[in-house]
Parts: structure tokens; C-alpha cells; sequence
């Protein structure tokens, strides 16, 4: 094999080591990425004698090892990462629009969870084990901390 398709095999294996640290975690490429490296290194074990091959494995290690510390380091978790924070939770009920007895209509099947429209607001409604079609108009029942409970009103 080539020198030169020796040192592309081991960049690529680079290249996918990284990819599998980063991108694709699952073990695969990272599979794939140390058999590309390691047969790079055999090959210059083989073509070009021990003293080649051990300074083409040290520095496929650093190589390695100085990539994925830089990628690591770049900021390329930063551009990737998810940085807006969930503030709300599911319902976040008040008191003087939701009480008990108001009516409303099920804008989806209530099986025993579904959502619910209260004054052309949506909540997240559960019924006590009925089934609630569309379009039904539904009462509340209680309110139990974030939990609506309703049932079918004629």
C-alpha cells in the first residue's frame, strides 16, 4: 500500500472518531474509525519497518488524541447544544378561571388524558376513566394541583 493511502486511511479514521464522539454516539463508526487507524498503522508497520511504524503510531495516538481534545474544546458542543430552558409546566392553572363546575368543550378524545378548551383557553384534562369524544361539552369535576379532572355534561 502507499504512503499516501496509508496517512488518508488514518485521517479518515480520525475524522470518524471524532464524528462518532460528537455526532453519532453508538459505537459503530468509533468500531470502524479504530480498524482505519489500526490497519493504517499496520501497513506502515509492514511496508516501511518498526522504526516507521512506531513513529507512525505515536503519532496517530497524539494525532487522535489532540483532535478530539480540540473538537472538544472548540465550542462545538456549544453551536450544538439545546440552550433554551423549559420554564412552564403542563398546566399551569388559575384558580379563578378553572373551578370546579365550569364547563368547556374537549378539543380531543379525553381517554382518560386529552385537552380541553375553557374560555378559548387549552388545558390538559383527564376524566376519571371515560371515555370523552370531540366536541363533547365536558364540566370540571375537581382540580387536584396541576391535574383537571372532568367529566361529560349533557
Amino acid at each position: 500500500m502507499s504512503l499516501a493511502a496509508i496517512i488518508i486511511l488514518i485521517i479518515l479514521g480520525i475524522v470518524l472518531l471524532i464524528l462518532e464522539v460528537l455526532v453519532v454516539p453508538g459505537g459503530i463508526l468509533g468500531v470502524i474509525a479504530l480498524g482505519m487507524i489500526g490497519f493504517g498503522v499496520y501497513g506502515i508497520y509492514v511496508d516501511y519497518g518498526t522504526t516507521y511504524g512506531h513513529i507512525a503510531l505515536g503519532m496517530s495516538l497524539l494525532a487522535t488524541i489532540a483532535a478530539i481534545y480540540y473538537s472538544l474544546k472548540s465550542g462545538t458542543w456549544d453551536r450544538i447544544a439545546l440552550k433554551e430552558e423549559i420554564n412552564s409546566r403542563a398546566n399551569e392553572i388559575d384558580s379563578t378561571v378553572i373551578i370546579e363546575g365550569k364547563t368547556g368543550i374537549a378539543i380531543s378524545d379525553i381517554r382518560p388524558m386529552g385537552t380541553a378548551l375553557f374560555d378559548d383557553e387549552k388545558f390538559e384534562v383527564s376524566s376519571e376513566g371515560e371515555k370523552i369524544p370531540v366536541h363533547s361539552k365536558i364540566s370540571i369535576l375537581r382540580v387536584d394541583g396541576s391535574k383537571i379532572f372532568v367529566t361529560k355534561s349533557e
